[in-house]
């Protein structure tokens, strides 16, 4: 945002235009590489990315950025308001998409972070009874 304001100097619809088009570049390319990394196919990892991070993404930005318009939509850069909104746009979002992604894991359709010790899908972080690493 504030590189298409300072640096190239567009207009506010145009600001708001490349905001979204850059959530969703990001949001799908942070679901999209992980996937194929794992060995999930570009259509499929693309497609899991869609139902997957549509919803959440759509709520973070319209809530975020219509914040930031409804506060300080004619601010400048080089303005107080213009760095507050934007702070205050980015927390209300966040507040707002975070249900959003309780309820997709909830539902199954994302994937929660959980521990990192529980990654390899084995309670216990694939430690046995005895305390030592198993390989089943």
């Amino acid at each position: 945002m504030t590189a298409a304001t300072i640096i190239l100097g567009f207009s506010t619809l145009w600001v708001t235009v490349v905001m979204f088009a850059l959530a969703y570049a990001f949001g799908y390319a942070l679901t999209v590489g992980p996937l194929m990394q794992e060995g999930v196919s570009l259509p499929t990892a693309a497609r899991d990315a869609f139902y997957s991070e549509t919803p959440s993404i759509t709520v973070m930005e319209v809530t975020a950025i219509g914040t930031d318009l409804l506060l300080a939509g004619g601010a400048r850069w080089t303005e107080p308001l213009f760095w507050t909104a934007l702070f205050f746009s980015l927390t209300v979002g966040f507040a707002a998409a975070y249900p959003v992604n309780a309820l997709l894991i909830g539902f199954g359709v994302k994937e929660g972070m959980g521990s990192p010790a529980e990654m390899d899908g084995r309670a216990g972080g694939g430690r046995t009874k005895g305390g030592e690493a198993g390989s089943d």
